[in-house]
This record gives C-alpha cells, sequence and structure tokens, in this order.
C-alpha cells in the first residue's frame, strides 16, 4: 500500500475535502532470499585504475516472481467514493508507482472537493444556476502526477503545494466583495497552510469557494488563466525563495548553524532538482474536465465508440509532451531568445543542450542568471555545506535566461459524467458521440513503452472485464496480459512485458526489466506512475460487485 504523507477529511461550511493525498516513495531494493535463477549482463562503464574508460559486462541475478510481484504492486492503491449529486454513483481511481530512480523521484496527489448542504449555489452545465437552499450537485476532482528529474526534491514539494496553489486561484474567479464567512476563510487557510510561499488575501473570498454560482467559474477561458496563473506563481515562488535567503545570508564566513542558513539549503533543494507536472480537475457540476501540462508526462481519455462487432476503445490525447523534439516548442523558446542564440537554445532535443522537457517546475539552473550560480558555486561547493549535492556550472551557452518555464498549456473537454448518456467526443468524431468513460495520467515512463492508444485498449480491456478480477488465461488474444485487480499496475506490467504479438526475439521482458538495480536500471527504464479515473453509475456497479462475488464463489 502507499504510505500518503497527509489525509484529511475537513468538513468546513457547505464543502468539504473529503480526501486529500500527497504520496512519494522510497526505493528499498530489497533482495529476495529466494531467488529466480538465471544470469543475464548488461554492459556498464567505468574508470580504470589509469584512468581509462572501459566497458565490462555486469551479471544480473532475475529476481524471484514473488520478488517482481512486490515491486509491481508495493505502491498500488484503490479507491472507490460515493458521488454527489441525485444520480448515485461511484468515482473509481487507481494509483500504481514502480521506481527506477533510488528513491523514486515520481510523485502524486489527490484532492477531492464535496458540498451537499443546504444553501450552496453552483453553476450547472451550461448556464442554470440553483436557487439558494438548494443542494449542490456535484463533486470537484483534483489528481496531479509530478515526475521529478536532478532528484525528488522538486516534485515532493508540488505533491503538497500543486493542488492547494491551484485551488486557491480558483477561488478567485468566485469571488465576490464582502462575501466571505468563517467557513470559507477556514477553508481557504487550509489550502494556503500547504502553501509556505503565498500571502493571498482572503478577505474577499466567495461565500462558497470553487462550487459557486459567479460566471468567471464556468468560463474554460478564465479558468485556464488561472490554472497558469497558479503554476506559474508557485515556480516563481520555488526560484526566487534561495535568491531572497541568500542574499539575506551576508558575507563569508558564513554560520553554517544558524537558522538562516539552514533555511537557505531547505529553499536551495526544490530549486536546484526540477519536475514536471501534469494536473487533472474534473468538474461534476459543470460538466468540465481540465488537463493542464507542464513538461512531459501525458494524459489521454478513452470514449468507448460503438463498432459492426461490439465495441472499440478510440483514444483522445489531453495533453501534447514539451520537450526540444517538439517543433513547436522549439519555435517557442526561439522567440522568447535573440536571434543569435536560435541555433542554441535548443542542441540535440534539449534545453541549451541538456534539459528534456523545455516546461518545468524547479530546474532554477536554467532560470537563475550566471552571476548568481557562479556565487552559489562559491558558497557552497565547500565541505560541510549541508547541501547533498555539488552545484553545477551554469550551462555555457546561458545568456539571457530563464530558458524553461512553468506555463502549462491547458486542455478543457466538456464531459457528462454518466455512462449512459453521451457527450462531447475529439474534436474529429461525429457531432453525437458516445461518452468519455476514463481519462489516465501517467508519467512518460510509461509513454515510453505504449502508445496513447495503446494505453486506451488496456484500460478499456481492463474495464469491460466486469467482475475485475484476475483472468483465468493471463495472455489474451490481443497479445496483452491481464492479471491484476489495479488498472494501474496493469498498465505498468504491460508497459514492461511488452505485447506477445509484437515482442521481438530475444527483446527483455518484465523479469529482466525488473531485475535490474538503479542506478543501472535508469538505462533501460524510468520511475513510472499512473492514475487512472474512471466513474460508474449505480446500475453499473451492482452489476460488477455480483459478478466479482459470484466469482468468488
Amino acid at each position: 500500500m502507499a504510505r500518503p504523507a497527509s489525509k484529511y477529511l475537513i468538513p468546513v461550511g457547505s464543502a468539504a475535502i473529503v480526501y486529500y493525498s500527497a504520496s512519494y516513495y522510497w526505493n528499498k531494493n530489497k533482495s529476495d532470499s529466494s531467488l529466480g535463477g538465471g544470469i543475464f549482463h548488461i554492459p556498464v562503464r567505468s574508470r580504470s585504475h589509469d584512468g581509462r574508460v572501459v566497458t565490462k559486462e555486469n551479471p544480473i541475478t532475475v529476481l524471484s516472481q514473488a520478488e517482481i510481484e512486490r515491486k509491481l504492486t508495493n505502491h498500488a492503491v484503490s479507491y472507490s467514493i460515493p458521488r454527489a449529486g441525485e444520480r448515485r454513483g461511484r468515482w473509481r481511481y487507481e494509483t500504481a508507482a514502480v521506481a527506477s530512480n533510488a528513491p523514486i523521484e515520481d510523485a502524486h496527489a489527490e484532492m477531492i472537493i464535496r458540498s451537499g448542504e443546504p444553501g450552496t449555489q453552483v453553476l450547472v452545465g451550461s448556464g442554470a444556476t440553483t436557487s439558494p437552499g438548494q443542494p449542490l450537485s456535484g463533486d470537484m476532482l483534483f489528481f496531479a502526477i509530478m515526475d521529478g528529474h536532478s532528484g525528488y526534491n522538486t516534485s515532493r514539494l508540488l505533491a503538497k503545494t500543486l493542488i492547494p496553489s491551484v485551488a486557491l486561484e480558483l477561488s478567485s474567479l468566485s469571488a465576490a466583495p464582502n462575501d466571505a464567512n468563517d467557513a470559507t476563510k477556514g477553508w481557504l487557510s487550509y489550502l494556503k497552510s500547504f502553501i509556505p510561499f503565498t500571502h493571498r488575501n482572503t478577505s474577499s473570498a466567495s461565500h462558497h469557494p470553487l462550487l459557486s454560482s459567479y460566471p468567471f467559474a464556468s468560463d474554460p477561458k478564465y479558468v485556464s488563466t488561472a490554472i497558469q496563473t497558479a503554476f506559474a506563481n508557485l515556480d516563481s515562488n520555488i526560484v526566487r525563495a534561495p535568491i531572497q535567503h541568500i542574499n539575506a545570508l551576508g558575507k563569508l564566513p558564513l554560520d553554517r548553524e544558524s537558522e538562516a542558513y539552514q533555511l537557505a539549503v531547505a529553499n536551495l533543494l526544490p530549486a536546484l532538482s526540477g519536475s514536471c507536472a501534469l494536473l487533472a480537475i474534473l468538474d461534476q457540476a459543470r460538466e468540465d474536465l481540465y488537463v493542464a501540462c507542464t513538461g512531459d508526462s501525458r494524459a489521454v481519455a478513452g470514449y468507448k465508440v460503438p463498432a459492426l462487432q461490439g465495441n472499440k476503445w478510440e483514444a483522445d490525447d489531453l495533453s501534447i509532451d514539451q520537450t526540444g523534439r517538439s517543433r513547436s516548442e522549439l519555435e517557442r523558446i526561439q522567440s522568447e531568445h535573440p536571434t543569435s542564440e536560435a541555433s542554441a537554445v535548443i542542441r540535440s532535443g534539449r534545453v541549451l543542450g541538456s534539459l528534456e522537457p523545455t516546461r518545468a517546475f524547479g530546474d532554477a539552473r536554467y532560470k537563475w542568471t550566471k552571476e548568481f550560480q557562479e556565487r552559489l558555486g562559491t558558497l557552497f561547493n565547500v565541505a560541510d555545506s549541508g547541501v547533498p549535492t555539488r552545484i553545477r556550472a551554469p550551462p555555457d551557452d546561458l545568456l539571457t535566461p530563464p530558458y524553461v518555464t512553468s506555463r502549462p498549456e491547458v486542455t478543457h473537454r466538456k464531459v457528462s459524467f454518466s455512462t449512459s448518456s453521451s457527450n462531447p467526443s475529439p474534436s474529429s468524431a461525429p457531432a453525437v458521440a458516445p461518452p468519455l468513460r476514463f481519462v489516465v495520467l501517467a508519467t512518460d515512463g510509461l509513454w515510453d513503452k505504449l502508445s496513447s492508444s495503446a494505453v486506451v485498449d488496456l484500460v478499456g480491456g481492463y474495464l469491460d472485464r466486469s467482475s475485475h478480477s484476475p483472468s483465468v488465461t493471463s495472455v489474451k488474444p490481443d497479445g496483452w496480459t491481464y492479471t491484476d485487480t489495479n488498472v494501474a499496475t496493469h498498465l505498468i506490467r504491460n508497459a514492461l512485458a511488452g505485447n506477445a504479438l509484437t515482442k521481438q526475439p530475444g527483446q527483455w521482458g518484465l523479469s529482466q526489466l525488473m531485475s535490474i538495480p538503479a542506478p543501472y536500471s535508469r538505462r533501460y527504464r524510468d520511475d513510472i506512475t499512473v492514475t487512472v479515473v474512471w466513474w460508474e453509475d449505480d446500475d453499473e456497479q451492482t452489476v460488477a460487485e455480483a459478478t466479482l462475488a459470484k466469482a468468488k464463489l
């Protein structure tokens, strides 16, 4: 099971956060006493006694099946939560994470805001509002995954602060003068408690933040701008906080035992490392889905499409990978810098020839001035500095920072959160289309192995199995393996194992990839974190539970 860093159930007036968690894991690399047997080799480069780089074949023992299963399922969690509103049913979401780095640099977080008490107003659908005294008609759900790099400090900070930052910014869309009460202030103070940098004034907050009847809260243009503002403000504080604290330290020699020094080091770490971030917001009341992407994690939606022979699943990419290989990202970065830097801003598909994602939190090496970075090296590249990593020299071509932004691209879809009614599907689909059934968020470790369409087929195949229980026949005719009760683990297993129909002779499979220890494993697979969100009506849930009970008997 996952070990959430935080979990709360906090009623605040007519709105309540029914669940919030931020999770990250340590990869302990425990060994199994009963080895699976078998040896294979990987090339490992090292320096010989005379300084030459040599390559040798390093033997790897294949782990036992029990140890592989433990590593696959150790951080898999599943939740089923009753939905608000007249149409009964449940929100379902499942998450799994498998580490390659030690410790893992991925993280994830979730928050569900529920309101159902009398007196709450809400904007429903395309503009109708409930009258005072009527119950709220829906929940608001937030799901985020973070893909850290150069360490885990940024991703872990985002796991605690990103969703509260966005929720706090969205509450401003519902603001009305002189409309705050104690419950609202308490709710906003709860969100602010996760954000050490914020100084937002809540005196003019809405009576019912987020779930209110003010029109800005239902306009995709304003909602998207609020999400982008929250991302940008949070990253600005991550990058600027070390500057402020270090400027306050004074001249050398520094008192490394002082509180000011310790605070400077603590603020420095999330800025030195970096993280991509992917956020999905499901607004049941307004029937909206928003996905905000900073970096190269990806979200994809699955639609069930009627076909002549049964049904098929259709994928809708909700984000675009933001890397130096993207033509649009190259042109964007070139437009933000002098023409003399056009050939240097992206080299070999990487920012300044080094960083693959073009958008990220932290990564201050690409945002701070060269002078400040050189000063950091002088201060902290010494013995007993308290900084666990050496301050790298600034990139050679760093001339006009910043070169990396945290500003996300935001995608919006209208969604009917029912499995039986129709709602808009991708723009290329007919006007009348089947409903969107699920959303998958995953770090790029999954997309390195699987396409969007393959992921949708795998999740669709999982949902089509009414009991969601392990199959007697593990490999289906489509070549994929169906043995997991957690759909996120199901995706990770198939990503690493490969498709039985297309797998090449001699191609490594699950046993080999899971047996390679850190740090060597990073050459063959990345950290993988997956969250799958779907929803079920009561009738569908009852059938699934009855089928599962019958299967157990």
